[in-house]
C-alpha cells in the first residue's frame, strides 16, 4: 500500500469517526496508535505513514504527481490521434507526431514533454495509446 492510500485511509476513519460509523478494525488501529503516541512513538510511524525511502508525502507532491501522470496521458492521447489516419485523425507518423508537441515543434513543448522522453514514454507505456482517454481521479 502507498503512502497516499494509507493518508486516504486515515481521511477516511477521520470521516468515519465524525459520523459515528468507525467500524471496529479501524477504531482498533486508531486505539493502539494513538497508545503508541501516547508512549512516545513517533506519530508517522505508529499511524503506519510515514513515507520511505524516496516517497513523498505532501499533498502538493501529490497534486503534482497527478498533474504530470495527466499530462502523460493527454500527450499520448494526442499522438495516438495523430497518427490515426485522415479523415479520423492527422495521419502522421509517431515520429512527425512527436516533432510536432516537442520543445522544436509547432506546438513547443505543448505537454512540456521533450522529443527524447515523448519517445521513451511512448515505447514505455504502449497500454496508454489509446482512442479513449481517462485521466486520474
Amino acid at each position: 500500500m502507498s503512502i497516499k492510500d494509507k493518508q486516504n485511509r486515515l481521511r477516511a476513519i477521520a470521516s468515519d469517526l465524525d459520523t459515528g460509523n468507525l467500524n471496529p478494525e479501524d477504531r482498533d488501529f486508531l486505539c493502539n496508535a494513538l497508545l503508541r503516541i501516547a508512549d512516545g512513538e513517533d506519530a508517522k510511524t505508529a499511524l503506519d505513514v510515514k513515507a520511505r525511502r524516496g516517497e513523498r508525502s505532501s499533498k502538493a507532491s501529490h497534486a503534482a504527481q497527478k498533474m504530470s501522470d495527466s499530462r502523460l496521458i493527454l500527450a499520448l492521447g494526442w499522438i495516438t490521434v495523430a497518427i490515426t489516419p485522415e479523415p479520423d485523425g492527422l495521419g502522421l507518423t509517431v515520429e512527425e507526431a512527436i516533432a510536432r508537441i516537442g520543445e522544436g515543434g509547432v506546438f513547443g513543448k505543448a505537454f512540456s514533454f521533450t522529443e527524447e522522453t515523448l519517445k521513451t514514454y511512448w515505447t514505455k507505456y504502449p497500454e496508454l495509446q489509446n482512442l479513449e482517454m481517462f485521466l486520474p481521479d
